[in-house]
């Protein structure tokens, strides 16, 4: 495995937390984030580029790995933004009684598809990777103290459950699987 960057403090198996005041971000820490990701049982890794959960704004540097599940959840206090610097992925955005309203398609830059979404208000929502890794950058206010699920649908935990509803939302959004 490719070595830790040393600015870099290890939260859990696949959540790091920068330690400097002054972060740069390289291919190199990239592959790294990617790799964890690739050996995870969660298929995801994150860096959380603000440091500490108390900070009011929360940048983190994010891989999520195709066909992996994310339980959709709102942001009740904060806008959000997604930037794709990798890959490819699909932003779902729900009702509140979990029918679809929307879904945006963002890509690298060089792809000529929209790379960058800001939601403004508060809405369910998940991310789907539909290529092998995507690799993007979320930033949202904080400070964060907990994330508000939607009651829709599956936890993660429910592994069969959360399976039948993947099937179904990439069938939804048009994702070949």
């Amino acid at each position: 495995m490719k070595q830790k960057p040393t600015s870099f403090r290890q939260c859990s198996e696949v959540v790091y937390s920068a330690q400097d005041s002054v972060i740069s971000i390289s291919k190199s820490e990239v592959d790294f984030l990617r790799e964890v990701a690739e050996k995870s049982s969660s298929r995801k890794a994150r860096i959380l580029l603000h440091g500490t959960p108390e900070k009011d704004l929360h940048e983190m540097l994010i891989v999520h790995s195709y066909g992996q599940y994310i339980q959709p959840h709102i942001n009740v206090h904060s806008a959000k933004s997604f930037v794709v610097l990798d890959g490819d992925m699909i932003v779902v955005m729900y009702k509140n009684d979990g029918t679809i309203n929307r879904h945006i398609h963002l890509s690298n830059y060089d792809s000529c598809l929209e790379f960058l979404l800001r939601i403004d208000e508060p809405v369910f929502h998940t991310v789907l990777a539909t290529s092998n890794t995507v690799t993007f950058l979320e930033t949202v206010k904080g400070p964060h103290r907990e994330t508000c699920y939607a009651p829709f649908a599956p936890s993660p935990a429910n592994v069969s459950e959360a399976e039948k509803y993947m099937d179904w939302l990439m069938d939804e959004v048009g994702v070949n699987h």
